[in-house]
């Protein structure tokens, strides 16, 4: 992959819905190289959809991350407990790991009575091959975009955040009709919307604009395979000393000075802070580690580190029109 890919994929990753009209103008290049290069991207796997990213506390959830540590699974059986996690109306991420944990799940829920119960429901399935299970309760997302493709210092502004108290935005039919076909096909265009959802394409564009101005709709990455792209990607995960909102801010915003960090989230036990990172080596990541440790000394307690191998799971809205809560919600019954 050459820098064009490079600078091509950052400029998805700033925003996948952009014309292609308006990247080649920034790349400078023909239109038409530009669609050459991003169906060859595409077709080599190493963008394998694109998504829409939502701010899921204004869908009226919370996010709960479970890590969890196999025992007694033969091949067979994990690709059954794979199968069942994946098609999981709730479960948003899933990541096979390497390390402490073998298997990370993002999974939805509208309270902890509601989490207890989908929890109840993955225990009755696959609890007799659980080893072990630790549980983050989300309390705050970034969304950082990807500035080591092009091996410059990260620009202010480039992430997305969410961590608000859930706050249910009205939404009828129609606004859970295109958040389904957008969520993953953020790039699909607004005639097709239209047509998925009984809309005109004027209308289409108008409801979509409406969601991402209500920050239900917080923007559109692709999903890399960053095995394809040639980088490892790791989950660590931190524990603080002393830790405060003024310390945890700072130690965010050190994190978003590094371009490799992806991701970083705040979150309640049994550790402080996760960032994520997709790095050439494992050099780098060690050099961002000591970065972090060097800037607070006195802060960093411990932390685990979790080679992310696959992921097998990225869906923002992995209930879909189908599921009965967002029906419900369009109904105003929730």
């Amino acid at each position: 992959m050459d820098e064009v890919d490079r600078r091509l994929l950052y400029e998805l990753d700033l925003g996948s819905r952009q014309p292609l009209s308006k990247i080649a103008r920034k790349l400078r290049l023909s239109e038409r190289i530009v669609s050459y290069r991003l169906n060859k991207l595409v077709e080599e796997k190493v963008i394998e959809k694109f998504i829409t990213i939502m701010n899921t506390s204004r869908l009226g959830f919370t996010d709960y991350k479970l890590y969890i540590r196999l025992a007694n699974v033969s091949s067979e059986k994990e690709g059954e407990i794979l199968g069942f996690l994946i098609a999981h109306p709730y479960i948003q991420w899933v990541a096979f790991c390497q390390g402490n944990y073998d298997l990370i799940l993002a999974v939805y829920a509208r309270n902890i009575v509601h989490f207890h119960s989908i929890l109840s429901g993955i225990q009755e399935e696959i609890g007799s091959h659980m080893a072990q299970k630790d549980l983050s309760i989300i309390s705050g997302f970034y969304n950082f975009r990807r500035s080591y493709l092009i091996g410059g210092k990260r620009k202010a502004g480039e992430f997305t955040y969410y961590g608000e108290e859930p706050r249910r935005v009205e939404l009828d039919e129609a606004d859970i009709k295109i958040l389904t076909a957008v969520s993953q096909n953020a790039r699909i265009p607004t005639i097709e919307i239209a047509r998925e959802t009984g809309l005109s394409p004027e209308v289409a564009k108008y409801r979509l604009k409406k969601l991402l101005k209500e920050n239900v709709i917080q923007g559109f990455r692709p999903r890399i395979d960053t095995n394809e792209l040639g980088v490892q990607y790791y989950k660590i995960l931190l524990s603080l000393n002393n830790r405060t909102e003024e310390v945890e801010r700072k130690i965010v915003s050190c994190l978003e000075t590094f371009p490799n960090v992806v991701y970083a989230t705040k979150c309640v036990a049994p550790w402080d802070l996760e960032f994520e990172c997709e790095v050439e080596s494992t050099a780098k990541l060690q050099e961002i580690l000591a970065g972090v440790r060097d800037s607070f000394p006195g802060n960093i307690k411990d932390y685990r580190t979790v080679l992310i191998l696959k992921e097998m799971k990225f869906d923002y809205l992995p209930m879909g029109e189908k599921y009965d809560y967002l029906k419900a919600m369009a109904n105003g019954k929730h």
